[in-house]
């Protein structure tokens, strides 16, 4: 069984895929280190079974702030940048985020096997073709083929 709702796939894809740009991109945090942030604070368990308040109840930047006071960070006050990126990272997190559902893996076992900056090397030229194809790259990644 599917954890997110499929009206409400955008909104799960979005903060994820904003948590790993802004973090990386607006706050200069590593994809390691955002990656970690992602697991310690609970987020990656929570948002595999999709999490109501977090894929839901708040807006992007509201996650990522969640995600690193749950890590003892006092975030700064980030501002969203006119709307949804289109930076590598983005895509990256956006795109995890939507395999995670369709295959019904966990975030945990998907980080474990397949680091996020291999997903972002991705982007190139994966960005542009179908979403079946990233999702044969990570099923390969995974091992799953």
């Amino acid at each position: 069984m599917k954890g997110v709702p499929d009206i409400m796939m955008d909104s799960h894809c979005e903060n994820i895929g904003v948590l790993f740009d802004c973090g990386i991109n607006e706050l200069g945090v590593s994809p390691e280190t955002m990656t970690y942030y992602f697991i310690r604070s609970g987020a990656a368990k929570l948002m595999s079974t999709w999490h109501p308040r977090l894929s839901a109840g708040m807006d992007c930047m509201e996650f990522l702030e969640w995600c690193l006071e749950r890590n003892g960070l006092n975030p700064p006050n980030i501002l969203a940048s006119g709307g949804i990126s289109t930076r590598p990272e983005y895509w990256a997190g956006y795109m995890m985020a939507e395999y995670q559902w369709f295959y019904e893996h966990s975030f945990m076992e998907i980080l474990d096997k397949v680091p996020f900056v291999k997903i972002v090397e991705s982007y190139h030229p994966l960005h542009e073709a179908p979403e079946e194809k990233f999702y044969e790259a990570m099923e390969h990644w995974m091992g799953k083929i």
